[in-house]
């Protein structure tokens, strides 16, 4: 059985992650207060840092730190191509990332506007 730490609420936000060298657009499918899960097809390991920058519409972009805590790889329905699902844990987030959350119910999917 999963066990979390915080409630974690759906959206649909877009964001680009960065690693290294590598770059790579992604979806954000849910937040909390210590991570988030994204659908993406940048190619990392667990334990690794990246950088995210989530779009959020109306109030702009929103930068965090975040650890790769596991991977789920697959590949996408429509092309075949590969893709993963990255649970990411948040060390580092501005003030504004988390004065996000309560304005989101969890389980209901939220696109802010």
């Amino acid at each position: 059985m999963e066990r979390r730490n915080s409630p974690r609420s759906k959206c649909q936000f877009r964001c680009e992650l960065s690693h290294l060298h590598q770059r790579a657009s992604g979806a954000v499918l849910d937040i909390s207060e210590n991570g988030l899960s994204v659908h993406t097809q940048l190619e990392v390991e667990q334990g690794e840092s990246l950088l995210v920058r989530i779009e959020v519409p109306s109030q702009g972009s929103l930068d965090l730190e975040a650890i790769v805590w596991h991977i789920r790889r697959g590949r996408r329905r429509d092309s075949g191509e590969p893709c993963n699902l990255l649970g990411l844990m948040v060390c580092k987030a501005p003030a504004a990332y988390f004065r996000l959350l309560p304005h989101m119910a969890p389980d209901e999917p939220q696109q802010l506007e």
